[in-house]
């Protein structure tokens, strides 16, 4: 699965990517298509990750 995006989470057959916002149309299609999908939930992250995100890869000035 890592070929559609980080994998973040792995538990049997479930599995949690991330995706840019950008590709998510483009990969869930790709998903969709190659592989035997039971049940999927696109969602954005929790606003906390985001903000931790966004201090963990800020440029020092």
């Amino acid at each position: 699965m890592s070929a559609y995006g980080e994998v973040v989470a792995q538990d049997g057959a479930r599995v949690t990517l991330y995706v840019p916002k950008a590709d998510t149309p483009r990969i869930t299609a790709q998903i969709l298509a190659a592989c035997a999908v039971q049940d999927l939930t696109v969602e954005d992250p929790p606003i906390e990750d985001v903000i931790e995100h966004v201090f963990a890869t800020e440029a020092i000035v």
